[in-house]
């Protein structure tokens, strides 16, 4: 063999490496830039804050999370998420109002609960900690598992795990019961909600 002859086999080897290597890594790579799913988080525990902010992240309306507080100290145990207006703009405060105003945080809280308490298997309650329109004052809704259990007549944590199916099953619940959520939700409000101040 030539001087050139092996120069041109070490390329074409050099570069049959790099094709096989590379095509071999590329799948790799993309799986680690893919999120997790949802359905991965199935069973978490509240004590795994890793886990409870993930699983906060699928909620309605949790872009507008300022952070999770996990109460383990005594049973049943719960989260508090807060919520709130990061950088106010009109945009935001329309889409925050969509979500968290007075009329429709119930509601949101009430989905994002379910979703939460389906998850989670040791978890008893969710309270949404929400900013109000005047800065220096908060509203706490707190949706509790036993009730909403009550309602749908199972257990929450017997809802799908994937996330395109475990929404289709939470509306499909909401819609089915909406009577008694309505009445669920009119009870929160009667025993008020509470007003929290900072």
């Amino acid at each position: 063999m030539t001087h050139t002859q092996v120069r041109k086999t070490g390329i074409l080897l050099l570069l049959l490496v790099f094709i096989l290597f590379g095509c071999s890594l590329e799948p790799v790579r993309k799986q680690e830039l893919q999120q997790p799913s949802l359905s991965s988080y199935k069973h978490s525990y509240i004590g795994d804050a890793g886990a409870v902010s993930q699983i906060m992240g699928f909620g309605l309306g949790t872009a507008y999370g300022q952070g999770i507080e996990l109460k383990t100290s005594e049973e049943p145990y719960g989260l508090i998420m807060n919520i709130g207006l990061h950088q106010p703009s009109p945009e935001s405060e329309q889409d925050y109002q969509t979500y968290w105003g007075r009329a429709a945080a119930p509601h949101t809280a009430l989905s994002n609960a379910m979703l939460f308490l389906s998850m989670v298997d040791n978890a008893g309650w969710v309270t949404f900690r929400l900013q109000e329109a005047e800065q220096d004052q908060m509203r706490d809704i707190t949706i509790e598992r036993e009730p909403i259990e009550r309602i749908i007549g199972m257990s929450l944590v017997q809802l799908p795990e994937d996330e395109n199916e475990l929404w289709k099953e939470i509306i499909r619940l909401l819609q089915l019961h909406q009577t008694a959520f309505d009445s669920y939700l009119a009870s929160l409000e009667q025993q008020g909600e509470k007003d929290v101040s900072p």
